[in-house]
């Protein structure tokens, strides 16, 4: 019985994803993209994208301090990627931690530190990317103070979960010393400031988390840019000549609202 409740949440999750999954997306059209797409850039791509998964599944349980299995972490995190692709914000990073809570010993709120670090790291390096790739735009003014706004504000917030690390009794007591007035606070806000902390413990294996974050922005670039090329071509084959098909993806009210005004609406899943 343990174990049906280890397995069974991520697949009514994954079951439900994938039945919106095929009600929001126009089906004639989805296959008849695939059916044009060149399938040797597919496959390349799906290689990559497996690779790209692997490695990210490796960097977190690296900040977890491997405290749950290889294929628990693995499993959590597509059905959180799958999140993502349908709710916003980013709602899909708390789904993998839950779903994760659910399949190892961890609790939601020790997990949920080890993704803070792991997405902060993310921006540090998209920012750098993106400042040491501005040479090559010309005319995208101001986009370099963005980005070295978003680097800072990234670096002290990477600073600040550090420090608490690296402080954690002392910010114990702060906390204690302040709800004193208010013991039910105290003590549910104590159980899980103590979780919050400990899963900061990731920072004592951040070298490691670091290498492998470097590792798959390596693989996820290039494995996005050919999945879209894949599709992109076998449609300008097979279309040459002919005006820009919309995209394949579209939601039932982009496709009445083309009807209404005769305007081609895409709207992105990801």
């Amino acid at each position: 019985m343990k174990e049906i409740k280890r397995w069974l949440p991520g697949v009514l999750v994954s079951v439900i994803l994938i039945a919106a999954i095929l009600y929001f997306v126009d089906l004639p059209r989805m296959f008849a993209a695939i059916r044009s797409a060149d399938y040797r850039i597919i496959l390349v791509a799906f290689v990559l994208g497996f690779a790209w998964l692997w490695v990210r599944a490796i960097v977190w349980r690296t900040l977890l301090r491997e405290r749950a299995s290889y294929w628990e972490v693995f499993h959590s995190l597509n059905i959180g990627y799958l999140l993502n692709a349908l709710l916003p914000l980013r709602l899909g990073e708390l789904g993998r931690a839950y779903m994760l809570s659910l399949k190892s010993d961890m609790t939601f709120v020790e997990i949920l530190p080890t993704i803070v670090i792991e997405r902060s790291i993310d921006l540090a390096i998209t920012a750098v990317i993106f400042l040491s790739s501005l040479p090559f735009v010309v005319g995208f003014q101001g986009a370099d103070r963005i980005a070295i706004i978003l680097g800072v504000l990234v670096i002290v917030g990477l600073l600040f979960l550090y420090l608490l690390a690296r402080n954690d009794r002392w910010a114990l007591d702060v906390f204690h010393k302040l709800s004193a007035r208010w013991p039910s606070i105290q003590r549910f806000g104590g159980s899980v400031l103590e979780s919050f902390l400990a899963g900061l413990g990731a920072f004592h294996v951040l070298d490691a988390a670091e290498l492998g974050h470097v590792h798959h922005h390596l693989l996820s670039g290039p494995a996005c840019l050919l999945r879209t090329d894949a599709v992109e071509l076998g449609i300008i084959r097979t279309r040459r000549g002919r005006r820009r098909q919309c995209c394949a993806f579209r939601t039932r009210s982009s496709r009445n609202l083309r009807r209404r005004t005769g305007r081609c609406v895409d709207v992105g899943l990801a």
